[in-house]
Order: structure tokens, then C-alpha cells, then sequence
């Protein structure tokens, strides 16, 4: 068996699928993650505070779909404009951690 080298890991590591990472990361962090498509068509993750969730609603529009990622479970749920007001709404009035 050869021996993988760190730099080998941090490569796979950062080759891993956004969707993914933020499944691991929502799975063992204990926070909710959000993982939606940019404006240049690239897949983004990032957790969920209400500078992200506002970035991810500009950069998808009012028809535009994410996905949230549930903390400790990694349940996926879709998300729209709606939900996202609500969700900053709901975490600039303390009713949710992040």
C-alpha cells in the first residue's frame, strides 16, 4: 500500500463537492449550512448567518432555489426568496443560533 503524502489530502480536500462539505461540516459542526449556485454558475456552501443567506437570495433572485443543510442530521431542505426573509428575519431577532 503506498502512503498518501498531506499535500495529496489537502487536494482531494479541497477538490470535494461543495454539497458535500457542507453535509461533513453541518454533520459534526452543529450549525446550519446553505448551499446554493452564484451568479457566475458556480456551486457555493457557506454556514448559515444572515450575510449569507442575504448573498445567496441576490446572487438567485425570487425564483431561484437553495439548498439547506441541516445541523447535526445533514437533512436537506430546498429553500426559496420567502424562506430566506423569513430565515434572517427569525436570526437578526435571536430566534435562531448562528
Amino acid at each position: 500500500m503506498s502512503q498518501v503524502t498531506d499535500q495529496e489530502r489537502i487536494t482531494e480536500f479541497q477538490e470535494e463537492s461543495p454539497l458535500s462539505k457542507a453535509r461533513r461540516m453541518a454533520r459534526y459542526s452543529h450549525k446550519d449550512w446553505i448551499v446554493w449556485v452564484d451568479a457566475s454558475g458556480k456551486r457555493v456552501c457557506a454556514r448559515k448567518t444572515p450575510e449569507s443567506v442575504k448573498q445567496c437570495l441576490l446572487d438567485r433572485g425570487t425564483q431561484g432555489r437553495w439548498i439547506l443543510v441541516e445541523a447535526s442530521t445533514a437533512s436537506l431542505h430546498q429553500g426559496d426568496w420567502w424562506t430566506g426573509c423569513n430565515i434572517i428575519r427569525q436570526m437578526k431577532a435571536g430566534h435562531q443560533d448562528y
